[in-house]
């Protein structure tokens, strides 16, 4: 059955294959669902959601736990991700960086990209520490908690941003997680600018108590933000001091040369606008925000 168009502009759906598409992302934010719970989640009967899950069972995308019936994806639709995630040779290309960094702190290295509200982690290298970041490949994240999300964000012009905290932020404010989560457009703009300046991002236990990560972003050979690189570890370790001295440089250091294996730098930028300029106008009113010190959020 056909659907029409929307609001977004987007011609008519076929019905069938959006329930589909529903079921699989609900899955892709849960280790295991079962029927009820999906049903519920997407607004449909169970025998709907039954049929659904044989049909992407059938194909290999969904797989099913003989213990407790219920339902998780498969390899396979790991493997459409990857295919997608590397389509330009990102995880080719970032890799050999990532895994240099790794070798360097011996903490937690991230790969991420942004989809819409939040970041999605496509490849991580784990530390060998026994207190380290558990976090899993396919794992959401608010972006706008989480170095880099914020990395993402700083790299997008002034529609894009206005644009995106319209969407996210419609009632201007951030979901907090943690005491030190920033929840205000405002003072995410502050923060956004600072990520700017100075060439990386920083999350200061701003998603997980305990946890800081550091980030800087990667660009496609047409100036594109395509995704960002982090450094994660417990605060103990990561301290506020090294993010400045040591961490973030070298982070941002890995970020450039990987865009650089992408073909960053020796194409044109495709008319792509100098973020300079729009960030003024979005930073004019705000307050100068001094650069995180050990003991202060």
């Amino acid at each position: 059955m056909l659907k029409g168009s929307g609001a977004d502009g987007v011609g008519p759906t076929l019905q069938s294959l959006e329930r589909g598409l529903l079921v699989l992302i609900e899955l892709s934010r849960q280790p295991e669902l079962g029927v009820s719970r999906l049903g519920s989640l997407i607004g449909v009967n169970k025998s709907t959601v039954y049929r659904i899950l044989s049909t992407l069972r059938r194909y290999g995308f969904v797989e099913q736990n003989p213990l407790n019936g219920k339902y998780a994806l498969s390899i396979r639709a790991f493997e459409v991700g990857a295919a997608v995630a590397n389509r330009f040779g990102l995880l080719e290309q970032a890799s050999p960086q990532m895994e240099l960094l790794a070798a360097t702190f011996n903490e937690t290295v991230n790969l991420a990209v942004l989809d819409q509200a939040d970041i999605i982690y496509l490849h991580k290298i784990e530390s060998s520490e026994p207190l380290r970041l558990g976090l899993r490949v396919g794992t959401r994240v608010p972006a706008h908690a989480s170095a880099l999300g914020k990395a993402l964000l700083a790299a997008m012009d002034d529609g894009e941003l206005r644009r995106w905290f319209r969407d996210y932020a419609p009632h201007g404010r951030l979901a907090t997680y943690t005491p030190k989560t920033i929840g205000s457009p405002e003072a995410l703009l502050r923060d956004l600018e600072l990520v700017r300046s100075r060439g990386f991002s920083f999350d200061d236990e701003e998603y997980k108590q305990g946890i800081r990560c550091v980030a800087a972003v990667v660009r496609d050979h047409l100036g594109r933000a395509v995704a960002a690189v982090s450094v994660a570890a417990p605060s103990i370790r990561l301290t506020a001091t090294r993010v400045m001295e040591e961490v973030g440089p070298t982070v941002a250091r890995a970020a450039r040369k990987i865009s650089t294996s992408l073909g960053y730098g020796a194409y044109p930028s495709a008319g792509l606008t100098p973020p300079d300029s729009s960030w003024r106008a979005l930073t004019a009113r705000t307050t100068p925000v001094t650069e995180p010190r050990e003991g202060r959020r």
